[in-house]
């Protein structure tokens, strides 16, 4: 209280929450984004114009049909070998009919699926950090290329961190929209982050006025 945490003190504490604070459907309900609602959060919190809409719906629609695209695997590991971005990448998915993007936080048996939570709370860390997207490796050949955001080869390389998310989403490097899709993934997992931790202050909040209240009353009494 009062100060900044750690992300990586946070985590465990997050998770007891969700273990021990939040149902299942609590769990689940935070753990979904219908694909219309991604262009609304394009709109309010990284003030993109509507225009751009027909670009980042066609991005949006690689990203829900990725496994038929055909492509490898978008995302890449950190130097420090943090691979968190390519699991969460495996681990999306997309349902038509209800959910949208989603993630199997829910085991057939109806209980939180604890390997799944720790994947997600493993990524928090990494939206924590000065990179939000690992960069890929360049040879000298490439970095000439790339500087003017010309790409060259048409390869796809990413240039860089995505702080800017709003310009890396526009200035697509190839006809994949690599990069694209993978800030597509980020917002979605900033998107998620930000709601489990707006649940876990508005719980923490509702007990910290029962035992307010609680003390009151004792000291009427």
């Amino acid at each position: 209280d009062g100060g900044e945490v750690d992300i990586n003190d946070a985590i465990p504490i997050l998770e007891k929450f969700c273990m021990n604070e939040l149902s299942p459907r609590q769990i689940q309900g935070i753990f979904q984004l219908p694909r219309s609602e991604l262009t609304e959060v394009l709109n309010s919190k990284y003030k993109i114009c509507s225009a751009f809409a027909v670009v980042f719906c066609t991005v949006v629609e690689q990203v829900a049909n990725f496994k038929v695209t055909g492509y490898p695997t978008d995302a890449r590991s950190n130097s420090n070998g943090d691979n968190s971005e390519e699991i969460f990448e495996q681990n999306l998915k997309f349902k038509k009919v209800g959910r949208g993007f989603c993630v199997d936080i829910i085991t057939s048996s109806g209980t939180i699926n604890e390997k799944v939570l720790r994947m997600f709370l493993q990524r928090m860390v990494g939206l924590a950090g000065p990179t939000l997207l690992a960069r890929a490796a360049k040879s000298s050949s490439s970095s000439s290329t790339s500087e003017g955001g010309g790409g060259g080869s048409g390869s796809d390389d990413d240039d860089g961190d995505v702080d800017g998310a709003s310009s890396e989403v526009i200035e697509s490097r190839g006809p994949s929209f690599r990069s694209d899709r993978r800030v597509v993934r980020l917002m979605i997992a900033r998107y998620w982050a930000d709601r489990l931790i707006e649940k876990y202050e508005e719980v923490k909040k509702m007990k910290d006025e029962a035992n307010l209240r609680t003390i009151e009353n004792a000291q009427v009494q």
